[in-house]
């Protein structure tokens, strides 16, 4: 059971972020954002087909859309204030109807991503609202319309990561380094503010020319005064046109850390219009309960229906260790145009994964210039 400082905090919070809502919307009527070069507003359809290629009888196959979504992206500042906004949508996929029954749900997807308000005075800034939980990963760091989702892992699968959150962090004065501390929702929860799970995290990042880092300790809240344990670690190395990656995470119940991803990456870019990216990882489980995930036998399903697993727990009674890899490449023929193809396979499906697609950037703010 939650305590009465925690139900009286999320009452208050819940009026707050409703406050935010409603103001929010009032001023993107009312302020002249596109006058403002600073702002963004971009609506961001995806197309994708992905056909799978089965390496045996028993390997996965089949053909789906993989991506294939219409995102939004509305970013910028309120006039010349300290205040700013962040709204990411995710307004249509293969399944829209779920994006919408999901509504207000902390453990399922659904169509906002994000949606808050940012405060920063001097090297302090708050942030209040829907936002992504501070894990120290890149892969979870990326734009889920940038995402190859055959090509992630399956903690980027199976953990929601979009909560409701107030956050407080302080920056040094040339931005290269900031420390944060945040409260939010737990994925573990149904409805964020009726479920009393709540999430702490603490996060650290710094970045120079040529090298970035990201490193977090998270405690989600699942249940009967029990908490997941994340520790993460993400660190870029930038060598010219070349950018190498690595992601580290380890979570566990009561800091027992029984499962682990390793992600490891290399991105060549030689000219703004194209890169090529080679990513591969190994995820484990020590034990027979996983952290993230569930078992489609539970809801009827056979889990080899699904190219990524959903539990590390069904790789770990098959008797497996879990790799994946592959490589993807994108080509802009234009700004606003990307076309793309991803190559994917995994020791779960036993197969290849073929993406092909198109993601379209139409800027609206272009629209009435």
């Amino acid at each position: 059971m939650p305590s009465v400082f925690q139900t009286l905090l999320w009452h208050e919070m819940k009026k707050l972020f409703l406050s935010l809502a409603t103001i929010l919307c009032c001023s993107l009527c009312l302020c002249q954002e596109a006058e403002n070069e600073g702002n963004t507003f971009l609506v961001i359809p995806r197309f994708d087909v992905n056909p799978y290629i089965p390496a045996g009888s028993a390997s996965y196959s089949g053909f789906d859309l993989s991506n294939t979504s219409l995102y939004t992206l509305i970013e910028g500042a309120f006039g010349d204030s300290d205040f700013s906004y962040s709204i990411e949508g995710h307004l249509l996929s293969t399944n829209p109807s779920s994006l919408y029954a999901n509504s207000f749900r902390s453990d399922e997807v659904n169509w906002l991503d994000w949606a808050n308000v940012t405060y920063a005075p001097g090297n302090w800034y708050f942030t209040l609202g829907k936002d992504i939980l501070s894990i120290g990963s890149f892969e979870e760091d990326e734009y889920d319309f940038d995402q190859h989702i055959n090509l992630c892992s399956s903690l980027w699968n199976n953990l929601q990561v979009y909560q409701w959150s107030a956050k407080a962090a302080w920056a040094n004065d040339e931005g290269s380094l900031d420390a944060s501390f945040q409260i939010a929702s737990s994925p573990y929860g149904t409805r964020p503010f009726q479920s009393g799970l709540y999430a702490y995290s603490m996060a650290l990042r710094s970045e120079s020319d040529c090298f970035s880092s990201y490193n977090s300790l998270n405690a989600l809240g699942c249940g009967d005064n029990s908490y997941v344990f994340v520790i993460s670690s993400g660190n870029k190395l930038i060598l010219n046109d070349f950018e190498i990656g690595l992601d580290a995470t380890t979570r566990g119940y009561d800091f027992d850390f029984n499962e682990l991803s390793l992600i490891a990456l290399t991105k060549w870019s030689p000219s703004e219009s194209f890169n090529l990216t080679l990513k591969g990882g190994y995820e484990r489980l020590n034990g027979s309960e996983d952290v993230f995930g569930w078992n489609p036998a539970l809801d009827g399903e056979d889990p080899h229906d699904y190219f990524i697993p959903a539990s590390l727990a069904l790789i770990n009674a098959s008797g497996d260790s879990y790799f994946f890899g592959g490589a993807s490449a994108g080509w802009y023929p234009c700004d606003n145009l990307r076309l793309h193809t991803a190559l994917a396979a995994n020791t779960w499906s036993r197969s290849l994964s073929v993406n092909i697609g198109a993601t379209y950037f139409l800027d609206i703010k272009r629209l009435f210039k």
